[in-house]
């Protein structure tokens, strides 16, 4: 069989600047941890959201990358079933490269429903092998 494992982080106020998830969530092992803790290099974060999304909470992820000295991209899609497609991920795939990321320490981070976390996983596993991926899902 195959077996696939991944971390689930529970937590409250995800978007106050002084939680770590979405600087370090993707990041299990306690060396890597502190390694990248402690590097003075500036960190930099690709965010895809959904629309409605980013208009509620947009600003506020914006104030959190900000607080924390990150530099980010966010970028806000219309992830809606009838939206679905390669045409998204495509987008997503361009926006990243533009952007660039280390495909080792730098994760993409989808917040949203099922479909933008869906396209924007597809998107990370399509850009680089082993790109992390930080889920932030809004619908339950």
């Amino acid at each position: 069989p195959i077996v696939f494992t991944y971390r689930v982080i529970q937590c409250e106020r995800l978007l106050d600047a002084s939680n770590d998830t979405l600087l370090f969530g993707h990041i299990s092992n306690s060396t890597e941890l502190q390694t990248l803790k402690n590097n003075t290099k500036v960190m930099k974060r690709f965010i895809v959201i959904d629309e409605t999304v980013n208009n509620l909470y947009g600003s506020q992820v914006a104030a959190y990358f900000e607080a924390r000295g990150v530099t980010y991209k966010i970028l806000p899609l219309p992830t809606t079933e009838e939206n679905k497609s390669m045409t998204l991920v495509t987008r997503i795939l361009e926006e990243v490269h533009k952007f660039g990321i280390d495909r080792r320490t730098e994760p993409i981070i989808a917040i949203g429903g099922g479909v933008c976390l869906d396209i924007t996983g597809l998107a990370a596993s399509l850009y680089r092998r082993r790109t992390p991926y930080i889920r932030v899902p809004t619908s339950l």
